[in-house]
């Protein structure tokens, strides 16, 4: 005959500590038995981490791009300040060149009013004086025109980037 005690209020007593994770994902390796005693700092599971370690190629490979976008935004923007230097610099030598017109116009018109050169003379320094101002004209809208183009590519750059990576 087997001998046992009964009662209605008996307690048992455990520890149970709840294991919560911290990242989701497929379990790989499973260390663990029922029941089983653990230590802190002990592996019990090891989740796949094949679609991080994608999801970390991912990132890498649209940072490298959008390194390399900004690259060709920033040469874009060196030759569109360089296209400008070169078209305001060539606005300075015409301004130089009005100067001159402008000297050689009045030079002759005192020279004609004395007699001493031709009115087709005084014609060339005026036609050379109007050519000049024409030029300058010409290259001042050049550079409107540089800028123009360099808002409008930066602006291309811009809305890329926002449709490309959702900014």
């Amino acid at each position: 005959m087997l001998n046992y005690e009964s009662t209605d209020n008996a307690q048992v007593e455990s520890v149970t500590i709840p294991v919560l994770n911290r990242a989701s994902g497929f379990i790989q390796i499973y260390q663990l038995k029922d029941y089983q005693s653990v230590t802190k700092g002990q592996v019990l599971l090891k989740i796949d981490d094949r679609e991080y370690r994608i999801a970390v190629q991912q990132a890498e490979a649209e940072l490298a791009a959008a390194k390399a976008e900004l690259a060709g935004a920033e040469a874009q923007i060196n030759n569109i300040s360089s296209n400008r230097s070169v078209a305001t610099a060539g606005v300075s030598i015409e301004q130089v060149a009005i100067d001159k017109a402008k000297r050689d116009l009045n030079r002759d018109q005192a020279l004609f009013n004395e007699g001493s050169i031709t009115r087709h003379q005084l014609e060339n320094s005026s036609s050379a004086y109007q050519t000049a101002l024409r030029q300058v004209a010409s290259s001042l809208a050049v550079v409107d025109q540089v800028m123009s183009i360099g808002k409008g590519i930066l602006r291309i750059n811009c809305l890329r980037h926002r449709t490309t990576y959702g900014v």
